[in-house]
């Protein structure tokens, strides 16, 4: 999702986003990265939300190479 100032413009950006790839946050699991704000998850249930978010996090360190040790 692009930079935009938070609030009414970043939610806007989302929502554009979600339109456009035909994603509904109520139905979907959904993982937003946003420019210069971190990310968004979405899914049924916090249980869910939270193992997505591991399993997200698990997938960009393995990108990078970033192992659990390091800071």
């Amino acid at each position: 999702v692009a930079y935009a100032t938070p609030g009414v413009d970043l939610s806007l950006n989302v929502d554009e986003v979600l339109r456009q790839n035909r994603l509904q946050v109520d139905q979907d699991e959904v993982v937003l990265f946003l420019e210069n704000h971190g990310l968004i998850v979405s899914a049924l249930g916090p249980e869910r939300a939270w193992r997505l978010l591991e399993e997200t996090l698990k997938k960009v360190e393995g990108t990078l190479g970033i192992t659990e040790n390091e800071e």
